[in-house]
């Protein structure tokens, strides 16, 4: 994280920067039809190899108690979400799918390409000095976008050591 605060009057500063949120990576063995958990059905495993990245541009109020700090304010957040499955296999009896079809087994990909989008983001902290603090800040992370949610859902939250030079 990369950011400037000025001092405001009485307890209030407000901070602009930009954040790494980070890139996710996923890579599980599972079956395609949530309907063949249900029913007990044995139903052929897939491979599932899912990424995210997302970071972004933020402008955040702070109110100072003492030691601790509250801040929020929006995020302008860059994220993209994909997700390969190279030996995906449908069902013989959708919507039911219970049944697998092993014989049209195929590759797919689903996902959203780059995408930005405003959020708003939290933050809790402890100044230890007017140099290093402690912080808590959570992000939102999910995809809005048609293709399939992506690996994070709702929020990410991220544990910082912040040095003021």
């Amino acid at each position: 994280m990369l950011r400037v605060d000025e001092t405001l009057s009485g307890n209030w500063s407000v901070g602009l920067g930009y954040a790494y949120i980070g890139n996710f990576n996923s890579d599980s063995q599972a079956v395609a039809s949530d309907q063949a958990y249900k029913a007990n059905t044995p139903y052929p495993l897939s491979r599932w190899i899912g990424n995210q990245h997302m970071d972004g541009i933020f402008f955040v109020g702070r109110y100072n108690s003492g030691s601790w700090y509250v801040e929020g304010g929006p995020i302008y957040e860059r994220t993209s979400f994909s997700m390969s499955i190279p030996n995906w296999v449908p069902c013989a009896d959708y919507p039911v799918c219970v049944v697998p079809d092993v014989a049209k087994t195929q590759a797919l990909t689903v996902g959203n390409p780059k995408q930005m989008m405003w959020n708003i983001t939290l933050g809790a902290g402890y100044k230890f000095s007017k140099k290093l603090a402690l912080q808590f800040t959570e992000y939102p992370t999910f995809v809005r976008a048609p293709g399939g949610p992506g690996l994070l859902q709702m929020f990410s939250g991220n544990i910082s050591f912040l040095y003021t030079f």
